[in-house]
Parts: C-alpha cells; sequence; structure tokens
C-alpha cells in the first residue's frame, strides 16, 4: 500500500510594513516615486554586489515609479567593510556615491584604506577633502545606533532588502520584479469608494457624477426589489 501523500496549502505570512527612516540616505530615481525599495548594504559582500545590479536594473525598467535607497550595515565579520562605508559617505559628499560604490563592488578584495583613496582619484574627488574625511572618521556611526536599528527591524545579515516597509525573503530579480509591478499597478488603480444599493456594492470611480450614480443605483434597486416579489 503506497504510503499517503500530504500536500500543504499554509502561506507564508506576509511580512509587516516597518517605517524605515530614508531621510538623507543615498537615493536612486524619482523621490516620489510609488515604490520605494531599501536595501542594507554591506560593501565587502559578495551577494550585496549581484543584487546591487539587480536593483540598479529594476530602477532603469521602471524609471521614475521606483526609488532605490541604500543604507549601509557593515557586518562585523568583514574587516574593511566599516571603513569602506565611510568612503562612501565621504564620495557622497562630493556628489559620487553611485559611482563610487560600483568600484567598490567591482573590488571587494581591495578595501585597504590606500585603496579607497584610489578609487576617489579614479573618480577624480577632491583627494584633499576625502582624505580627510576618512582619515578623521567624519562619517563613523554609532555602533549602538546600528544595533537598536538591528533589532527593530531584524536586520542581521546583507543584503536586507525591504519594499515599501515589506522585508522580502526572495531576492532574486523575478521576484523583485514581480513584487514592484503589483505595488506600482495597485498604486495605478483609480481611487474609489463605495454606495450599498439593497445589498448590492456600486463602485464609482473619480469623476463620476454623483446624479448618474444616484440615478444607476435607484435602478437597480428597483430591479432587485422585483425581484423578490416574483
Amino acid at each position: 500500500m503506497a504510503a499517503p501523500q500530504f500536500k500543504s496549502f499554509l502561506v507564508a505570512p506576509e511580512s509587516p510594513v516597518f517605517s524605515i527612516s530614508t531621510d538623507n540616505q543615498p537615493s536612486l530615481g524619482n523621490a516620489n516615486a510609488p515604490v520605494t525599495i531599501v536595501a542594507f548594504t554591506d560593501y565587502q559582500c559578495p551577494s550585496c554586489a549581484a543584487i546591487h545590479l539587480e536593483l540598479g536594473r529594476l530602477v532603469k525598467e521602471y524609471g521614475d515609479k521606483v526609488r532605490l535607497v541604500t543604507r549601509d550595515f557593515p557586518l562585523s565579520q568583514h574587516a574593511e567593510a566599516l571603513a569602506a562605508a565611510e568612503a562612501a559617505e565621504a564620495a557622497r559628499e562630493q556628489g559620487k556615491y553611485w559611482e563610487y560604490i560600483q568600484i567598490l563592488m567591482h573590488n571587494q578584495s581591495a578595501l585597504s584604506e590606500d585603496k579607497l583613496k584610489d578609487y576617489a582619484s579614479e573618480l577624480a574627488l577632491d583627494r584633499v577633502r576625502f582624505d580627510a574625511a576618512l582619515e578623521s572618521r567624519k562619517f563613523k556611526e554609532d555602533g549602538r545606533t546600528r544595533h537598536r536599528r538591528r533589532i527593530r527591524l531584524g536586520v542581521d545579515s546583507t543584503p536586507t532588502v525591504f519594499i515599501n516597509g515589506r522585508l522580502v525573503s526572495n531576492k532574486s530579480y523575478e521576484d523583485l520584479r514581480r513584487r514592484t509591478l503589483k505595488l506600482h499597478s495597485r498604486r495605478c488603480q483609480p481611487k474609489s469608494r463605495t454606495v450599498d444599493a439593497t445589498c448590492v456594492t456600486m463602485r464609482i470611480d473619480d469623476g463620476e457624477e454623483l446624479p448618474e450614480l444616484v440615478a444607476r443605483r435607484d435602478k437597480l434597486g428597483c430591479y432587485l426589489n422585483e425581484r423578490r416579489q416574483k
């Protein structure tokens, strides 16, 4: 006798919506885009380098409908990640953040302080200003701040991605695209309100004249009453 087979129809619960600050953070795309992707990144993390390309591809594909925000999250096991994050901020101060992190992502095994300065030269940054920021640790973030963020959002690895405040577990390009398309389509639907007409709900799209709606509602109500009397 064949062993019984069981199928599970359980669906994993959707992530709660987190409020994630994007103020004064590097962003790419339309600031008022209906879809905001927040990626917590470690510049010494190979998976971050891979997803960075996919997220950039999404922004290009959807244009002003998608905004990408990065948040630095250097992991303790990556010895040079913290200095790289500070260097990225020094480059952002000179308007070259995205170009600089592109270099970091392509050179993850070469992120010593000297190399970080060399990359600044490649982008023709003001080296005096850049070096001073790096050496003084101008953009050092308090470790306690990162720890509080980690506890509140459940960020414990990189890359960690949120789309409109929801944590994304599957970070394949296909799934990111599907989620983006779904959210964008939802935002594009016309705003509506409902009117109850004798157990039937009618939808009113923006721009429809109210007198016409009342006439339609009354006509539908009369029709339902006649049906009940038969």
